[in-house]
């Protein structure tokens, strides 16, 4: 028995030598083999080919890997049929995806925007704190406001969510604007705010025209508008006081004293001002402007 054990050692080690011959002798050929091959350079088109497809698959390109489980991920999310759908069986789609998503979704926006501030910038001493709140004010008024940035981040993070990129564009927009407005039968404080605009818009008058109208010609609204202006008021007063002029001089001529008058009296001679300050007002011109503005 104990004969027959080293036999069957002896066997098993001159396999284990064999095997160990064959391994080398391989070796060596593969090394053989690759002695006289020089490896080949990759020239630039042959680079920009594969770094081009690896950029399509990348970010999903048309019949990519990636497009491919986004459209699924689409068709999961909308409850599309699926295409494997039995005649006569039950048609109804498990809606985990949509449900998952926006299950996530307000915890997330909340993680960034729990803070009114999205970015806040430290002041580096104390005379720069003030300088500090104006500059976290300006930048949170762009993201919120300027740029809509609660549904930019809503977006952002379905797109991650949903189809396994999210991007977001952070740019300076330097780009200057320019559009064309038109303006008629402005007054003059109209037109003062008009070219005043704001801190981000210059405004260019390329025409400006002057039209005069009986204050009695222009609109309700337009009339309130104008009776603001100065030179407007100031005929106003003048007129206002003729009038009381007028009629202190008509009752004088009646033989009253002015200076004592009965109720009646005083009545009618209200009655008497307001009529004439209506007449008067009939002739007063108010100057408007047409103005073409870039």
């Amino acid at each position: 028995m104990a004969h027959k054990v080293l036999e069957d050692i002896m066997q098993i080690h001159q396999v284990d030598q064999l095997l160990e011959e064959v391994f080398i002798e391989n070796e060596e050929q593969v090394r053989s083999n690759s002695a006289g091959r020089q490896p080949t350079q990759m020239d630039d088109s042959e680079l920009k080919t594969i770094i081009n497809a690896e950029m399509g698959q990348s970010y999903g390109e048309e019949n990519s890997e990636l497009a491919s489980d986004r459209a699924r991920a689409l068709d999961y999310y909308f409850n599309r049929p699926r295409g494997d759908e039995i005649p006569g069986k039950s048609q109804v789609q498990s809606s985990d995806v949509m449900d998952v998503i926006e299950w996530m979704l307000p915890d997330i926006i909340e993680a960034f925007t729990t803070n009114d501030n999205a970015v806040s910038f430290k002041a580096n001493s104390a005379e720069d704190e003030q300088s500090a709140r104006n500059e976290t004010a300006y930048i949170n008024q762009i993201f919120y406001s300027d740029c809509n940035g609660y549904l930019m981040l809503y977006d952002f993070f379905k797109d991650a969510l949903l189809q396994k990129n999210g991007i977001a564009k952070v740019f300076r927009d330097d780009r200057i604007e320019i559009r064309y407005a038109e303006y008629t039968e402005v007054t003059e404080i109209e037109l003062e705010q008009i070219l005043a605009g704001d801190e981000d818009t210059e405004a260019e008058v390329l025409e400006l025209e002057e039209n005069e109208k009986l204050l009695t010609e222009l609109s309700p609204e337009s009339q309130q508008e104008a009776k603001m202006l100065p030179q407007v008021q100031e005929q106003m007063k003048q007129i206002m006081m003729e009038a009381q002029q007028n009629a202190v001089q008509a009752l004088e001529e009646s033989g009253e004293n002015s200076m004592v008058m009965t109720q009646e009296t005083q009545m009618m001679m209200q009655q008497y001002v307001q009529e004439s300050a209506a007449e008067a007002l009939e002739s007063i011109v108010v100057t408007l402007y047409n103005v073409k503005l870039r």
